[in-house]
C-alpha cells in the first residue's frame, strides 16, 4: 500500500477530501445507512433478556445509554481514522493506475471481505502478526453469533408462549433442561438462509427494515399507551402533564423518524414491510 499514492497515512488533508460525499450509481446514502444501521441493534440485547436481569427498569436504561454513548464514540473515531488515511477512491475499492489515474470497478477491496485485490485490513491495517485482522475479524463475527442465537431463541419463544402469533406455537415448548430448543432451532435454520443469499449488501437493507419496523412500532405504543392512559404503563412522571406530553411528543416522533429512515433506505422493501 506505500506504493499507492491513495494511501497517505493519517492526514488532516485527506480527511478534509474526504468529508464531502462520494456517491455514485450504485451507492446511495439509503445504501451506506442500510449497511451501516445494523451495527447499533445490539444495544437492545439487554431489553432482550430482561427475564434475567436484577433490576429490569433501572438495568435497561443504564445498559442502554452506555451501548449508544460507547459506540457512536467507537464508530465515530473509525470513521475518522479511515477517512484520514487513504483517498476514499481506494476505501471505495478501486485500482489505482499510474498510467492514467482512473479507478478500475472491476477490482474491490473490501474490509472484511474477498475481492479482486488484496484487502484493506492486509494492506493498512497494522497486524502485530500475520493475518491478526482477519482473526479478529473472525472471533467477533462468531462472538456477535453467539450472543445472538441466545437472545432470539428466548425472544421468539416468549412470543410464541403469549400466543401472539398462532403458527409460532410449535417453537413455544421449552426441552426437559428449560432450554427453548426447538426456537433455536427455527432461529437458527432462518439465519442460515439469510447466510445462504452471500450478500452483505442484499441482506442488511432487510435486516435494517425488521429493526426499524419494530422500533416504529414500539415508539407508536408509547404514544398511544400514554394517550390513553393504560394502566399497565406507568414510567416516572406519567401523572404529571408535562411528562405526558413528553412521552407522546417522543414516542410519535421516533415513530415517524423511523418510517422516514425506512423510505431514505428503499421506498419497495419500506412499503412491503
Amino acid at each position: 500500500a506505500s506504493s499507492n499514492p491513495w494511501v497517505t497515512g493519517p492526514s488532516m488533508e485527506t480527511f478534509n477530501n474526504n468529508w464531502g460525499s462520494h456517491y455514485d450509481s450504485k451507492t446511495s446514502f439509503g445504501v451506506v445507512l442500510s449497511v451501516f444501521f445494523p451495527c447499533f441493534t445490539g444495544i437492545l440485547s439487554g431489553a432482550n433478556r430482561a427475564d434475567i436481569l436484577r433490576d429490569p427498569p433501572k438495568n435497561i436504561k443504564d445498559g442502554t445509554f452506555a451501548a449508544i454513548i460507547f459506540s457512536f464514540f467507537m464508530y465515530s473515531s473509525f470513521f475518522c481514522l479511515w477517512g484520514s488515511v487513504a483517498d476514499y477512491r481506494y476505501l471505495q475499492g478501486k485500482e489505482y493506475h499510474a498510467d492514467d489515474y482512473h479507478a478500475d470497478d472491476d477490482h474491490h477491496r473490501r474490509l472484511a471481505g474477498a475481492g479482486g485485490g488484496e484487502h484493506l485490513v492486509t494492506e493498512i491495517v497494522w497486524n502485530p502478526f500475520p493475518h491478526s485482522a482477519q482473526i479478529g475479524i473472525i472471533i467477533s463475527s462468531l462472538s456477535q453469533a453467539l450472543q445472538c442465537l441466545i437472545v432470539a431463541p428466548r425472544l421468539l419463544q416468549s412470543i410464541a408462549r403469549d400466543q401472539i402469533l398462532s403458527v409460532l406455537d410449535r417453537v413455544a415448548p421449552l426441552s426437559a433442561k428449560g432450554e427453548p430448543a426447538k426456537a433455536l432451532l427455527g432461529t437458527y435454520c432462518f439465519a442460515g438462509l439469510l447466510v445462504l443469499i452471500g450478500e452483505v449488501n442484499a441482506v442488511a437493507p432487510l435486516l435494517t427494515m425488521c429493526f426499524l419496523v419494530a422500533y416504529a412500532f414500539m415508539n407508536f405504543s408509547c404514544f398511544v399507551l400514554t394517550y390513553v392512559r393504560s394502566p399497565g404503563f406507568r414510567p416516572s412522571g406519567m401523572n404529571r402533564k408535562r411528562w405526558r406530553f413528553w412521552y407522546m411528543g417522543t414516542g410519535f416522533l421516533g415513530s415517524i423518524i423511523c418510517i422516514s429512515i425506512m423510505l431514505i433506505v428503499n421506498h419497495w422493501w419500506s412499503l412491503a414491510a
